[in-house]
């Protein structure tokens, strides 16, 4: 920590500022990318976050989660128990993959030459996954698509089983579809097969759940002393230091009040303000002034 506040403390020098302005400032910059990031896999692709939960995970995903759930207005937001190592146990969950990419224009004997591509590159894999003494995969093949003398292409999945022109049917059938909803119109126009992309997956051994006894535990058995928290506009409150919760452990924690602000808009007078509106939809939005006074119970749950 030492090195982190002399690094705070140059840079607040160099623009006359506290270094606790400076950490806050570094935290909403962090958080605003974040949000931008959140918005493209979410409003950028036609779903409201207003429907989801948040799941935070990483060492501190925690620290950001709150802000960023209030911010989309979402209904909930969950920090797993074991959120700061839920990269690596993703990979531990996970089949292991490999990914073929060939490009190839196949222009006659079309659904002949797709299936001896597609025979092709699965002995590939097999060949591969071999050498690491992994003798079981499955495969899974999506053509290149594009119509012709076009530039853009974009994946079909085929249906397994050997290529036939039945097959090949739908898959034109399918590449239309995809096209139109990834572009948003069709063309009259003949469709070419211009590269394959398989996917070979094997199983490998998964980590077993066991399940943890629920403990009914109360916070002074988890409780390790007390330091300062900064929740920047709620400002500097002593929080308690815990110690990793058993299941089922149950905390009456202090809640934040929140006020709206007064807002000044022009607007009809039959008509409520835009602002006001966001305030009832989203009561955690930064915008709402707050105040601790209230409580709730947090469950920790498995």
């Amino acid at each position: 920590m030492e090195a982190v506040q002399a690094a705070l403390q140059r840079l607040a020098s160099r623009m006359d500022r506290q270094p606790e302005e400076i950490a806050r400032g570094i935290l909403r910059i962090a958080n605003n990318s974040m949000i931008n990031a959140l918005n493209l896999a979410s409003i950028n692709r036609g779903h409201d976050p207003r429907e989801f939960t948040l799941v935070a995970f990483g060492g501190g995903g925690g620290m950001h989660a709150a802000v960023l759930g209030a911010e989309l207005g979402v209904k909930a937001v969950v920090i797993p128990r074991g959120a700061s190592v839920f990269s690596a146990w993703g990979m531990m969950m996970s089949d292991l993959r490999r990914d073929y990419f060939v490009t190839r224009l196949i222009e006659t004997n079309i659904a002949a030459g797709l299936d001896a591509l597609c025979s092709e590159v699965a002995c590939e894999a097999s060949a591969q996954f071999a050498t690491e003494g992994i003798t079981e995969i499955s495969t899974r093949a999506l053509a290149k698509c594009r119509f012709q003398n076009q530039e853009h292409a974009v994946e079909v999945a085929l249906a397994g089983g050997p290529v036939t022109e039945a097959s090949l049917a739908t898959l034109t059938a399918d590449f239309h579809t995809a096209y139109e909803r990834e572009y948003t119109y069709r063309l009259d126009a003949p469709v070419e097969i211009v590269g394959l992309h398989m996917v070979a997956t094997a199983e490998i051994g998964k980590l077993a759940f066991e399940p943890q006894p629920v403990t009914g535990a109360t916070l002074d058995v988890t409780r390790k002393g007390q330091r300062p928290v900064d929740f920047a506009q709620q400002g500097t409150p002593f929080g308690r230091h815990l110690r990793r919760h058993p299941a089922g452990t149950r905390h009456d924690l202090p809640r934040a009040r929140h006020h709206r602000r007064p807002r000044h808009h022009h607007r009809h007078p039959s008509r409520p303000a835009r602002g006001d509106r966001r305030l009832r939809q989203h009561p955690h939005h930064p915008g709402a002034a707050m105040s601790r006074h209230d409580s709730f119970t947090l469950d920790v749950i498995q």
